[in-house]
């Protein structure tokens, strides 16, 4: 009956997801890259240079990964800057446009200081801000998450920022900042 195939459907993507998890790194790149080549992130051309940061972008990805389709659909702000940013994040995470964008100014300020731009560093600088502004770690964190990535959902942003890299990550917080103060 019905009951069974939606059952059956939920088994399904555990399992898939259990698979996706299990397989050895460059068995998944090879299932995953023909999908990054679809959607137009990589080119043949351009692998070899950059396998080693798509490698570290598979194993970031393949935790929440339920099906190979995910590597592509969930991975976009990896290879281009958002071109908008989620209208419910924004009414939930940037309610006062002008705090905001002063808040990612100084997270800004802080991080283009930092000399390893790792995920050590760049949560210090993020919490050690929270502290001074006497506020939640949450509460820079949601905001920049949605400059950077224009969603409200990802994996770590530490982790994530550590692997768009310094200049990426200014670059598109500059990009959020001018469109808060707009």
């Amino acid at each position: 009956g019905k009951r069974g195939s939606v059952f059956d459907e939920a088994k399904l993507e555990w399992l898939n997801g259990l698979y996706i998890r299990e397989l050895p790194p460059e068995h998944l790149f090879d299932r995953v890259l023909p999908f990054w080549e679809r959607s137009g992130f990589v080119r043949p051309e351009e692998l070899d240079g950059r396998r080693d940061w798509l490698l570290k972008l598979l194993e970031l990805l393949r935790e929440r990964a339920k099906k190979l389709t995910d590597f592509a659909e969930g991975a976009e702000y990896f290879f281009r800057d958002p071109e908008d940013y989620d209208p419910q994040g924004q009414r939930k995470h940037w309610k006062d446009r002008r705090q905001t964008a002063e808040r990612l100014r100084l997270l800004r300020d802080r991080l283009a200081e930092l000399e390893d731009f790792d995920e050590t560093s760049v949560e210090s600088a993020t919490r050690g801000l929270a502290e001074e502004l006497g506020i939640s770690a949450a509460k820079l964190i949601h905001p920049t998450r949605l400059a950077v990535s224009g969603r409200t959902f990802g994996p770590g942003l530490f982790e994530m920022l550590a692997l768009l890299g310094k200049e990426t990550v200014l670059r598109r917080l500059d990009r959020a900042i001018e469109f808060l103060e707009g």
